[in-house]
């Protein structure tokens, strides 16, 4: 999706450093799908094959809400 930002630009920003330490440079489609909505706070079924990042894409919604929890 040229022109859009990334998915992992919705996160906070320490998970976005960890990422880019961990050298997670871009979403993969199932990820860029699904964590904007995830943090819209839509309920979703993800479907993608094995090693998509479908468990990143629930995971890193839920330590941004966690962080920005702390944070208040």
């Amino acid at each position: 999706m040229p022109g859009v930002l990334s998915a992992f630009t919705l996160l906070n920003p320490l998970i976005q450093g960890v990422l880019i330490d961990l050298g997670f440079v871009a979403p993969t489609e199932p990820q860029e799908l699904a964590i904007p909505r995830i943090l819209s706070g839509e309920h979703l079924l993800l479907i993608a094959p094995t090693g998509s990042g479908k468990t990143e894409s629930a995971v890193l919604p839920l330590f941004h809400r966690v962080l920005d929890k702390s944070s208040d």
